[in-house]
């Protein structure tokens, strides 16, 4: 994915006990779709820079505090490209960061399923209901037969 980075901001800039410095950075990326914020650690730092364009590779995408955010792990990649070849707007507006989310078990909430889960509910009870009575109906067969 190649996107702007609009802003770059700290949070984090600690000595850790082996004398090594972690630093953790959000950068504010995106494109003509809309925009999200970058979770950047350690020599990623180097490529994310304010007005300029990198591209994402293996990223993934992790919720902090119930908001959305956009990670690249040691498996993944970030390489800065020339901002000319990205002239593309952020669409601002569409912040995928600032929406909160909520993990919530639709067992407890009924009226917040949608019709496709309550059509595939209904179908899992319907094939609970044959199923029961098909052993019911399978024992009075076998009833009967010993009867004659």
């Amino acid at each position: 994915v190649i996107v702007k980075v609009v802003d770059v901001t700290q949070k984090l800039n600690r000595l850790q006990l082996d004398q090594t410095r972690l630093q953790i950075f959000e950068a504010l990326v995106g494109d003509e779709t809309g925009c999200v914020i970058l979770t950047v650690r350690g020599d990623q730092i180097k490529a994310v820079k304010a007005g300029g364009a990198i591209i994402l590779r293996n990223g993934k995408v992790e919720m902090y505090q119930g908001f959305l955010r956009l990670a690249i792990d040691r498996w993944g990649k970030i390489d800065p490209i020339p901002p000319e070849q990205f002239q593309k707007e952020v669409k601002m507006e569409h912040n995928l960061s600032k929406i909160e989310y909520e993990l919530v078990d639709p067992n407890n909430h009924p009226g917040i399923m949608d019709d496709g889960a309550k059509k595939l509910k209904g179908a899992t009870s319907e094939v609970q209901d044959n199923e029961a009575n098909k052993n019911i109906s399978d024992n009075t067969d076998e009833k009967e037969i010993r009867d004659i």
